[in-house]
């Protein structure tokens, strides 16, 4: 029968055990990184998904571009089963977003600081990509309570340790909720 994602029917479960559903899911990698040449790929909750099938990706895509970056969704967990140099080169560090928004709600910066020395220790073979915002959460000038705030975010976002990603208007103090669609 057809099997999709958290009940959304546009987003089919592939059986990444079925080797020509694998083949296919390489050859559309592939093709993107030599034919039509971007970069890498950002890969939607990598984080559920067996690191045996992200060491087979990661092959298949560093034999058409090395220098391609493979950056894995993560909401929670070791990122270290997931990331490393023979999986996925980088992860979406969701735990820091969350940090940075619960400090500067709260004035408590344990929660942040916790972060901070988790990415530091246990993902110190690895830049995780860090971000205050995204398409899947409330913008950041809508989470938090003092508009004022939005300036510290970005700047914790690009001086932490990572790679800052910026969702386009959080420079500019857009609001918006997620709440069905996009914020």
């Amino acid at each position: 029968g057809y099997d999709c994602w958290e009940g959304h029917p546009e987003l089919p479960r592939l059986d990444l055990t079925n080797e020509e559903v694998r083949r296919h899911v390489f050859d559309i990698a592939k093709f993107y990184l030599a034919e039509v040449g971007i970069d890498g790929w950002r890969l939607d909750v990598a984080h559920q998904i067996d690191p045996a099938f992200w060491a087979a990706f990661r092959a298949e895509c560093k034999a058409v571009r090395a220098d391609c970056l493979l950056v894995g969704e993560m909401m929670h967990g070791n990122y270290t089963t997931w990331v490393g140099p023979a999986l996925l080169d980088s992860a979406i560090n969701c735990q820091l977003s969350n940090a940075v928004w619960s400090a500067l709600n709260t004035r408590n910066f344990t929660e942040l600081v916790e972060a901070m020395h988790r990415d530091d220790v246990l993902y110190s073979n690895f830049l995780s990509v860090n971000f205050v915002s995204n398409h899947d959460t409330t913008r950041i000038a809508s989470r938090l309570d003092n508009p004022a705030h939005v300036p510290l975010a970005l700047t914790l976002l690009t001086t932490l340790r990572g790679m800052p990603c910026l969702y386009y208007g959080d420079e500019l103090g857009l609001r918006g909720k997620k709440e069905g669609g996009m914020p």
